[in-house]
């Protein structure tokens, strides 16, 4: 037999271990050589546990114009000029009211004929002027009065309408027949007594989504005797320009989306990520440009917002709306949830 042979089969266990153990040795060595891989977040986008994360990538289709009317977008701080309660306060005393005899949440005029209504939670107002009720139509020679009724209601209770753009969208006729206290809708200011107008927070007339309050906003019910109903979302802010800079074209926003920087805004889809419910695609047709808070940061940055719908794995359609943001920034981007009425 070979001496080798021979050596080998007596020693053969020390051998073993002696190779074990230098293989582990050198293990260790390579293990501290090399530098650890970080993981890198798909998206830097966090949200609060209301509102879905989409963590995965995603096939996205876009249908729509990619023409960005902005080169570059400023993004501001904001700051809280007023608490809901000294708000609610201002407008109290503007409108000269007193608490009422039967709610402690609202307050009337000397003559019973004003009221302002209060939520529980304080983040909206209800407000009624029966003096103003009218039962004569609106016609083009009058229809002017609506801005002239806006303004002068929305001075008198401190709030500049110069701050708000109309969202001609949601305006709406309606025609109450006298002493019914039921509204007709109707296609033609010619056919109304009662216009339903609503205007939006914003900068350079771009909508402003705020975390606290959500949707700032004002919705009037006006006649040709002024305004009749008013509803107002509470909160006084104040924005202070940081900084401007480049907005990303759509192809980089939509680049953004297929790896996963993006939000879903409607509360009403929320994917599972498993079974037919799992997301498989994105079909958007559309875009507008808006500014939203940054949760922690009191920061509000513009973010394209996309319609269209979702595709889910077994083919079902659902109507959907997505943020991402517009400009490019390192700040993390946590948005808040939005209005309902978003």
């Amino acid at each position: 037999m070979n001496p080798l042979t021979t050596l080998l089969r007596k020693n053969f266990i020390k051998i073993l271990i002696v190779i074990v153990v230098v293989l582990f040795v050198v293990s260790i060595i390579l293990r501290l050589l090399t530098p650890p891989i970080e993981e890198q977040p798909i998206s830097n986008i966090q949200l609060p546990p209301s509102i879905e994360e989409i963590e995965e990538a995603v096939t996205v289709r876009y249908s729509g114009s990619t023409i960005v009317p902005f080169t570059q977008l400023s993004y501001f701080k904001v700051t809280t000029q007023q608490t809901s309660e000294e708000y609610i306060n201002q407008i109290v005393n503007d409108l000269e009211l007193q608490p009422s005899s039967f709610s402690d949440t609202t307050y009337v005029s000397d003559d019973g004929k004003r009221s302002l209504t209060i939520s529980r939670d304080q983040s909206y107002l209800d407000y009624f002027n029966s003096n103003n009720a009218s039962t004569t139509n609106f016609s083009s020679d009058n229809y002017s009065l609506l801005e002239t009724s806006v303004s002068g209601f929305l001075s008198s209770i401190g709030i500049n309408i110069d701050n708000f753009s109309e969202d001609t969208r949601k305006t709406s006729y309606f025609y109450e027949a006298p002493g019914t206290f039921e509204y007709d809708l109707v296609d033609t200011p010619s056919e109304a007594n009662i216009i339903r107008t609503s205007y939006q927070l914003s900068i350079n007339k771009l909508p402003v989504f705020i975390n606290s309050g959500g949707n700032p906003n004002l919705e009037l019910d006006i006649t040709k005797s002024g305004v009749l109903k008013a509803k107002l979302t509470t909160g006084d802010f104040d924005f202070e320009e940081t900084d401007s800079l480049p907005v990303i074209s759509i192809q980089e926003a939509l680049y953004n989306i297929e790896n996963g920087h993006y939000v879903f805004i409607n509360k009403l889809f929320r994917t599972s990520k498993t079974g037919d419910q799992k997301l498989k695609s994105l079909d958007l047709s559309s875009f507008e440009i808006v500014y939203r808070t940054i949760k922690g940061q009191d920061l509000l940055i513009p973010f394209f917002d996309f319609s269209g719908e979702a595709v889910l794995a077994d083919d079902t359609r659902v109507k959907t709306k997505i943020s991402t943001p517009a400009i490019k920034t390192d700040i993390p981007v946590v948005v808040e949830e939005s209005h309902p009425a978003e």
